[in-house]
């Protein structure tokens, strides 16, 4: 192997000669002057020419320059911008053409012609350095050479810093290995003018301060079975502060002719940025033909672990492969921005974000689709958006035009997020600003919480066979009712500057070329700077609901009747009350709700709607209707009975024309149910309305699948609106009624409204029927103690303290009663204190489920809810939070949460449970959790009271809640961890403290089936991986001389300490089990990485295996 010296001469060789001859514009001008430099004069492959244009004549706003390097390859968008450099790769004569427009409508061009000689290369063995570190001014620099049909790697640089590799020719590296490999804790990495032909891979740099530069990569990764991008960073120490600049990579794939079928990975143009990449841009590239373009993310979801501040700007993407990776890509970053890039993916996915948050997308334009998932905090706006209808359409594998769209997020594509019951796949987001064209869908956002939508221009289309529905405008359905889609959208009718030659400059058309934020244009402006985004406009006109009846409220169904699929008997009707699986259900307000079941029969799916069977007049400004500005929103409330799985609910609003022909199908497409059978769930469906629409009718579709057989489904329906908004500012005025439902038994009440004279306990008892109260339990955080107000208590007792906005109360009803409260909205301030609160949620729309509750603050340690009379103390989960249930919050610390949003809607529901009656220093309810390592049938019980509670499943991080109102749990009271077929081991009891009550939680650790069966010897430590210290458990049999040993991978003494001589039993707490704290015996801290432990102790010799990880 070939070992480079430190001087630049002993590899460097004599650069050829380089011919570069510029000549005069050869187009004819029209309307617009353009000249051309190029810098540098001379030089040999691979060379970076520096190109520069200057545009005479420009009367509109800043020109637009397309650039073509090489006239004869059939690509006519290599570039944009007025300065731009291109490295040539191969000899030959080269045409370059600028070619600029203006959007007033002005064009010109001109060429020039590049001439360039072969580079010259010395042939050479392999390169291989390592641990070896060179001088900033005087780096280590490998240049000249040719790598040819390497078994390996042609240039290994191992643990290095300031090396410079530059001017190689790398080709027929076929071997699975890249010809440039970067690896270890390597830094100050040039990597630049290379050139790579017919090679597995090309750069692989996983490492910090590189940068990778003006290479050309042809024919990467087209040997089957062996999966190499072009340029990879991923993997080794870390990427960080890269710069992939100015490269070309062209057919990048397993073959050129690209069969689906044998495909098992994509093969990635540049990137992916994996594992801790920071501060990465990549910018200027050009990738043609690439099965997936330019990607950057961070670890596996499981892991967690997010790349940070990638920028991807300026490049160009061209893709006509069938069914590819998105153009470019960013999934696990955390603060990234891709803008002006121009990627031609021929109308698929041009443009995707997923797992991601703070992500900024603008001046981008794209032939091809932005797809959002799981992307937190995102603004997407100044993008062009477009479909070629000149483009290939016919047969497979294209799919038709009815299928492409525009910006999506959620709907479909997050089935697999909502079946796990996350609701908030995407969450505030701001959509403006873009401008799409010839797409059949628009925009549409599906379940994204605090979106805004407006400003953006959706072109009419009308294509053949479609008459009927004049594409998808813009759709947001959102059961939180927080997104908002504003009044500044529009239809438009765009004409783009020259879209045959790749120019999609809007030119013309008034409104499109106004109606941005800026009072620009809207759309991409490639090379434009970054532009602040302005507020949403909120419509500020409502116009007259354009339904009646939409409750049930006159006592009959009409006009709303059952379409259905599948069944043998429905109907809908206007019913006071009904019972799903036990449970009442009442209106969610007035005197009646609408009620629609049916009793079918199922093969696989099936499905129900209540149509609202006439057409109702839309109120609103027709000019604003007619633009494409009015916004039409149907709200409503619905409740499902108990199906699992539970259906989806899907609204359609048919819209009509004046003469009565529908022109528009608005379908809101994925709508899960929040809680099945649990309580009233809120729609809200919004978006453009269509223009020409006069008048409208709605669907409300409950759709069931994966049953068989006969099946009584039912679903209701209440407060059903449907209105056109042309300028509308949310109602935040005070909540003025609020319907109380209590049921006989326990519940935990929040109020959601201060009438006038309720200031104390006793006031609450007074107003929720005195006598008839059994009693109301408040928590007093300043005592730590519950204290109950009773039929028996005196007004003037302690009892009857100050009844603060934010604290919920324990209500025990005798019967069922609905107590009507009429008052202001309470203070949105929420303070916590370092233990057990009972509070509300003051407000809607800030916080939809108790995850959302639980990120609200990292003093929030654990949510415990009433169901049914049971306390549960879930994981964070998608449970609904609703205006008037109470919530139990355990906080590490003082903290005060403020809830922004608007007065709660009546919506209460209150479960019966058994009466109680005391009071006292104790916990009513008491919070157990750990980590099971095993499968484990967990059974816990508290002696005292006999009460028993178990985890829902056998393995995992575990919290079950012990319940016990009458008596509760006090200091000394004893807590017995067992497990079904083990036994009980008498090694693991917990005596409760003092603090433990307090807390009202008992954290266990990890609990393993040898900690809790009576087997002789060593266990599995806990926790596991660790950082930095870790419990070792053991269980001896018979009295033992004890002795612990740490122990590396590679068999060297970390640490050894005696135990000396113990009793035989268990030693699994915190309290017996060998503790080491991650340091070795000199007190130095260990790295991360495996370890040995073992256990000496008479007869016993075992050894066990644990992960440190830093």
């Amino acid at each position: 192997m070939e070992s480079p010296r430190r001087t630049r001469r002993a590899i460097a060789i004599t650069a050829a000669a380089f011919a570069l001859c510029v000549t005069a514009a050869g187009m004819p001008p029209q309307g617009l002057t353009v000249s051309i430099a190029a810098d540098p004069p001379s030089g040999a492959a691979v060379l970076p020419v520096t190109f520069r244009a200057t545009v005479g004549g420009v009367t509109g706003g800043a020109p637009l320059v397309l650039w073509d390097f090489n006239d004869a390859d059939g690509i006519q968008v290599d570039g944009f911008g007025d300065s731009i450099s291109h490295p040539f790769g191969h000899a030959g004569t080269y045409v370059v053409t600028a070619t600029a427009w203006d959007d007033a409508g002005a064009s010109g061009a001109a060429t020039t012609t590049v001439r360039v000689e072969a580079g010259t290369y010395a042939l050479a063995a392999p390169i291989e350095v390592r641990n070896s570190s060179f001088p900033v001014d005087d780096p280590l620099v490998i240049e000249g050479l040719e790598f040819a049909a390497a078994e390996q790697w042609g240039v290994l640089l191992d643990n290095v810093e300031n090396v410079v590799v530059r001017d190689n020719w790398f080709h027929d590296c076929v071997s699975g290995l890249m010809p440039i490999e970067v690896v270890g804790d390597s830094r100050g990495i040039t990597i630049e003018r290379n050139l790579f032909e017919d090679n597995n891979g090309g750069i692989l740099a996983p490492c910090k301060d590189v940068t990778v530069g003006y290479n050309v990569l042809e024919r990467t990764s087209y040997v089957w079975g062996q999966w190499s991008p072009a340029i990879y960073l991923a993997g080794g120490s870390g990427t960080e502060n890269v710069l992939v600049e100015g490269n070309v990579v062209r057919n990048t794939g397993p073959t050129y002719e690209y069969d689906r079928r044998d495909v098992t990975e994509f093969i990635t143009a540049i990137g992916p940025i994996a594992v801790g990449g920071i501060n990465c841009v990549i910018r200027g590239n050009l990738v043609v033909e690439a099965l997936a373009g330019i990607a950057g993310h961070g670890d596996l979801p499981t892991i967690g672990e997010y790349a940070r501040d990638i920028v991807i700007e300026r490049n160009v993407i061209r893709n006509s492969f069938p069914w590819v990776e998105p153009g470019i890509s960013l999934d696990l970053v955390s603060g990234g921005r891709m803008a002006n890039n121009y990627v031609n993916m021929a109308w698929r996915e041009a443009m995707r974000s997923s797992s991601s948050h703070d992500i900024v997308i603008e001046d981008n334009v794209l032939l091809g689709h932005i797809l959002l998932l799981d992307t937190d905090r995102t603004t997407v706006r100044h993008n062009t958006v477009v479909f070629d209808p000149n483009a290939a359409t016919e047969g497979p594998p294209y799919v038709a035009p009815a299928n492409t769209f525009g910006i999506v997020g959620g709907d479909s594509y997050v089935d697999s997020i909502q079946s796990q019951g996350d609701w908030h796949a995407i969450e505030d987001m701001a959509v403006t600003d873009n401008l799409v064209s010839g797409t059949h869908e628009g925009i549409r956002l599906t379940e994204v919480p605090n979106a805004r939508v407006d400003r953006n221009a959706i072109a009419y289309w009308e294509p053949d066979g479609y008459a009927g529905n004049r594409g998808v405008y813009i759709r947001v359905l959102d059961h939180t009712d927080t997104a908002r889609v504003g009044s500044g959208n529009a239809i438009v009718h765009p004409t783009f500057a020259d879209p045959e030659a790749g120019a999609y400059l809007p030119v013309g058309d008034e409104r499109t070329m106004t109606m941005a934020g800026d009072g620009g244009p809207v759309g991409a402006r490639l090379g434009a700077p970054a532009r602040v985004s302005a507020p949403i406009t909120e419509p500020a006109y409502e116009g007259a609901e354009a339904l009646r009846n939409g409750g049930g409220e006159d006592s009959v169904a009409d006009p709303w009747w059952l379409h259905t699929s599948a069944v043998a008997e429905g109907q809908v009707r206007s019913v006071a009350s009904a019972d799903f699986d036990g449970v009442t259900v009442l209106p969610h307000s007035g005197d009646r709700f609408l009620l629609a079941t049916a009793t079918v029969e199922a093969i696989d799916g099936w499905g129900m709607a209540a149509q609202y069977q006439e057409r109702r007049r839309l109120h609103g400004n027709r000019d604003d209707i007619d633009a494409g500005s009015a916004v039409f929103r149907l709200d409503g409330y619905y409740w499902s009975r108990n199906v699992d799985p539970p259906p989806g609910i899907m609204p359609d609003i048919d819209f009509f024309d004046s003469a009565g022909q529908n022109i528009y199908t608005a379908t809101g497409h994925g709508f899960e149910l929040a809680a099945a059978g649990g309580g009233w769930n809120r729609l809200t469906f919004q978006g453009q309305t269509p223009p020409g629409a006069r008048s409208a009718n709605v669907r409300i579709m409950a759709s069931f699948g994966g049953h068989v057989g006969v099946y009584d489904v039912a679903f209701a329906m209440d407060d059903v609106s449907l209105r056109i908004l042309t300028e509308h500012a949310p109602d935040s005025g005070p909540t003025t009624i609020w319907d109380a439902s209590l049921h006989a038994g326990i519940n935990l009440l929040h109020v959601p409204v201060r009438p006038s004279g309720l200031t104390r306990v006793g006031d609450l008892f007074a107003m929720l029927g005195g006598q008839e109260s059994v009693s109301v339990i408040v928590w007093l955080n300043d005592s730590g103690r519950f204290v109950a107000f009773t039929p028996n208590t005196d007004m003037a007792s302690p009892a009857s303290g100050v009844l603060a906005d934010h604290m919920a109360t324990l209500v025990f009803m005798n019967r069922s009663t609905v107590v009507r409260l009429t008052g202001t909205a309470p203070s949105p301030d929420v303070p916590l204190r370092r233990g057990l609160n009972m509070i509300g949620v003051p407000r809607s729309h800030d916080v939809a489920t108790l995850s959302e509750l639980i990120a609200k603050s990292d003093a929030i340690a654990r949510v415990i809810r009433e169901d049914g009379g049971r306390f549960i103390a879930a994981p964070p989960d998608d449970y609904v939070v609703l205006g008037g249930r109470g919530l139990i919050v355990m906080a590490n610390r003082d903290a005060t949460l403020t809830f922004d949003g608007y007065p709660w809607d009546s919506d209460v529901r209150a479960t019966p449970h058994s009466d109680p009656s005391t009071t006292g220093t104790w916990t009513p309810v008491l919070v157990v959790e750990g980590i099971a390592d095993d499968d484990l049938a967990l059974r816990f019980e508290v002696a005292e009271t006999g009460d028993v509670a178990s985890p829902d499943r056998p393995r995992g991080r575990f919290a079950v809640v012990l319940a016990n109102i009458a008596r509760g749990y006090a200091a000394g009271d004893t807590l017995t961890i067992g497990a079904a077929g083990l036994g009980t081991s008498t090694a693991l009891r917990r005596v409760l403290t003092t603090e433990d009550v307090r807390l009202a939680r008992v954290n266990l650790g990890t609990l393993t089936a040898a900690m809790l069966s009576r087997s002789p010897g060593l266990m599995q430590n806990y926790p596991n991986p660790f950082n930095p210290e870790t419990w070792i458990p053991f269980r001896l049999a018979e009295p033992s001389e004890v002795r612990i040993t740490i122990y590396d991978v590679a068999g060297r003494r970390v640490k050894e300490w005696d135990m000396g001589r113990l009793d035989a039993g268990s030693y699994a707490t915190r309290e017996g089990a060998a503790y080491w704290d991650g340091r070795n015996a000199d007190g130095e801290g260990a790295g991360s990485g495996v370890y040995l432990y073992r256990l000496d102790a008479g007869a016993v010799n075992e050894t066990g295996r644990m992960v440190l990880r830093k």
